[in-house]
């Protein structure tokens, strides 16, 4: 009786098994989608236009809603999502890649909005000078300064010795964000190990010392972004350090969470509270990374605050010139005279019609912005080589 022989495939036939190089960061990466920290930032980002929006009615223009400290949390939110892009960066080459792709992701939206607002500026400049500018209440920023458009266009209208305005006002957090994120990744790229950690956190001291010495002055407001961003790195990664799920995370994102809140409640009564809020929205990120099923991972995982945070960017730049669109119609059509580019209205709103413009400011700047996105990225994105995905979703 003939004895069976069991098939073994030839040795040449058998698929290769890559094999990884060590990496200089002994701790597993995140996973690239965490729609919890997503939804962080979209709550963060919708804070930011209720802001813009506080001079409609006596309910938005609690402290909860006119504090400015809802940058510092969108700051440390997207530092530690950019942490995986940054982290595996080494030499020049890398560091090239990651800032283009970086710019592909977010210039052209900022350009788009840019131009819109510099075109609605000028035409400003345009009445003012030819006598047809009796309605408006304040000079034109080109006769302020000459260059702003030009500040605006290269990304230095915050960072310049003599800070300008921002023709789209909320781009300064754009731009700040671009500088800083650009600088950590200089850093990730050219040092390895304890120098690496030695000069992010060099960055971030820096940063809190402009933040608590210096207030007000002109790098005050890159230096947020500076301590915002690295901190938000820090607690990324903080959290690959603890590894597994920590059941206790939750209370820990629940206790960063009522510490920002108390603090743009009562930010007049604390000294310096553009140096307190960091460290709360810190608390929100390790909690929320090491606790990925708590509760209020969950709730910040609802699709549309995920929707929002993938967005923030285009929102921020889009509903300035959304929100000052509206205050046009509401002067040409109720009378009503009044919002960031006119000062507060000398009688609020009601609240119906405040619900109003709340619900249309964010409507069309989400529409607009998702429009503006998708014509952005099929310009950014190069046919041969697409951007890795973990820069994709930060």
């Amino acid at each position: 009786m003939a004895q069976s022989r069991a098939w073994t495939a030839p040795v040449s036939s058998l698929p290769a098994v890559p094999v990884v190089p060590p990496s200089s960061d002994p701790s597993p990466l995140p996973a690239a989608w965490q729609p919890a920290l997503h939804g962080l930032r979209g709550i963060a980002c919708v804070m930011i236009v209720l802001h813009h929006l506080a001079v409609y009615h006596p309910l938005l223009a609690a402290q909860l809603v006119r504090s400015t400290l809802r940058p510092e949390v969108f700051f440390v939110v997207s530092g530690a999502l950019y942490r995986r892009s940054m982290w595996p960066l080494a030499g020049a080459t890398a560091l090239r890649a990651f800032v283009a792709r970086l710019l592909r992701r977010i210039y052209p939206t900022y350009l788009l909005f840019l131009l819109l607002a510099a075109a609605g500026y000028y035409a400003k400049h345009w009445a003012l000078h030819h006598g047809a500018g009796a309605r408006f209440r304040s000079a034109s920023v080109y006769d302020q300064d000459p260059w702003v458009f030009v500040k605006n266009l290269l990304l230095v209208q915050d960072v310049w010795p003599r800070t300008t305005a921002s023709l789209n006002y909320p781009s300064w957090a754009i731009s700040d964000f671009l500088w800083v994120a650009a600088a950590c990744a200089a850093l990730c790229a050219g040092l390895r190990g304890h120098a690496r950690g030695a000069a992010l956190a060099a960055l971030a001291i820096a940063g809190y010392a402009v933040v608590l010495r210096f207030p007000g002055s002109p790098g005050f407001d890159l230096a947020r972004c500076a301590a915002g961003f690295v901190t938000g790195i820090g607690a990324a990664s903080l959290a690959q350090r603890l590894g597994a799920p920590r059941a206790w995370g939750g209370w820990l994102a629940v206790a960063g969470a009522a510490g920002a809140l108390a603090l743009m409640q009562f930010d007049g009564l604390v000294a310096q509270p553009f140096a307190c809020m960091p460290p709360c929205a810190a608390l929100m990120v390790l909690g929320l990374s090491i606790a990925p099923r708590s509760r209020i991972a969950r709730g910040l995982e609802w699709a549309p605050l995920v929707a929002l945070g993938r967005l923030s960017y285009t929102i921020i730049l889009a509903h300035a010139l959304v929100l000052i669109a509206v205050e046009r119609l509401l002067e040409r059509f109720a009378g009503v005279r009044c919002g960031v580019a006119d000062g507060p209205c000398e009688h609020g709103l009601g609240l119906a019609a405040t619900l109003g413009v709340i619900g249309v400011v964010l409507g069309a700047s989400v529409a607009l912005s998702a429009l503006v996105q998708r014509v952005a990225d099929r310009w950014r994105t190069p046919r041969r080589t697409r951007a890795p995905a973990q820069l994709e979703t930060a």
